[in-house]
């Protein structure tokens, strides 16, 4: 519920995982069982972990909230240090004092994380996942999801897909 009550479009992404009982239902081994489940786990584990912050800061706390709410599309630090009235400087030393991640980092790793369940739910272009991800450019997501997660979104898709 927490997560839910942060995160705007969880029930959206949820309803993604409708598609995980397609797959259980046509699963034919305990291996295609076993990988849809890990799918959803890992799905929920992710959100858990970043909607979870349950530090001491309030100025963070108000931060999370706006950047969980809007990170598919164009954030900056400014533009939310300004909406919290708060120094940019500041709220930048929050992130990586609490939070143990840049602003970009954070906002990045939430973004990997969406085309990462949109790259096992779904069969859209790398390009149509980029760009609701909250990325404008192809070759930049591409970069950056090899960097958090070790392999391109192509490699990626191909090794969670559960039943070929």
């Amino acid at each position: 519920r927490n997560i839910a009550n942060q995160d705007p479009l969880f029930h959206d992404a949820m309803d993604l995982d409708y598609q995980d009982m397609h797959h259980l239902d046509h699963a034919l081994t305990f291996d295609d069982f076993f990988q849809v489940a890990a799918s959803f786990i890992e799905f929920c584990c992710n959100k858990a972990i970043f909607y979870s912050y349950d530090g001491e800061s309030d100025t963070l706390k108000k931060a999370l909230k706006i950047i969980n709410a809007s990170f598919s599309s164009k954030v900056n630090l400014d533009e939310i240090a300004t909406q919290i009235h708060v120094n940019t400087s500041y709220l930048s030393y929050l992130f990586k004092h609490e939070m143990g991640l840049s602003f970009t980092e954070y906002v990045n790793t939430l973004r990997i994380n969406l085309a990462k369940n949109l790259l096992i739910k779904t069969n859209l272009s790398i390009i149509d996942i980029s760009l609701p991800s909250g990325f404008s450019d192809q070759s930049y997501f591409t970069k950056v999801f090899k960097k958090i997660v070790a392999c391109t979104p192509k490699e990626y898709r191909l090794s969670k897909n559960p039943i070929s």
